[in-house]
């Protein structure tokens, strides 16, 4: 896959989420004070330079006091509600995709989560080791 067809995906990401911000009566500053977070941050996912994650659309539900999946679905596009996928912060999100792009990227997604969560797992694990080593 070409680096431009890797991006394409991500691109509708981020103008689905600028709509969203947009919709919500946000700028990129309000939007980003009521998640507690940097503008620079809110900026660079609409500028397609940051992935959104399953964490940021729990903190973008907080923000806007809607559900997960309202703002999953939003972010995805046409979705209907069937399959579940529990995140990292022990929300449910409900989904079942008709365009199988969006359910690659989101697989890809899902994936480099994962490998985030287990890299910090190993990290913890390294860290207790090398406690428990010390106090032999």
């Amino acid at each position: 896959m070409t680096k431009e067809a890797k991006r394409r995906p991500y691109s509708e990401y981020a103008f689905r989420f600028r709509k969203l911000r947009e919709r919500s009566g946000h700028t990129q500053t309000s939007l980003s004070d009521v998640m507690d977070t940097h503008q620079a941050v809110v900026c660079r996912i609409e500028n397609n330079k940051k992935k959104i994650d399953m964490e940021m659309i729990n903190e973008v539900a907080k923000a806007l006091d809607k559900p997960a999946e309202e703002i999953f679905k939003e972010l995805n596009g046409s979705v209907t509600v069937n399959n579940h996928v529990e995140t990292n912060s022990g929300h449910n999100v409900q989904f079942q995709y008709h365009d199988l792009e969006a359910q690659k990227v989101l697989y890809e997604r899902l994936l480099e989560e994962k490998q985030r969560i287990v890299d910090e797992k190993d990290k913890y694990i390294k860290l207790l080791e090398r406690q428990l080593d010390m106090n032999k």
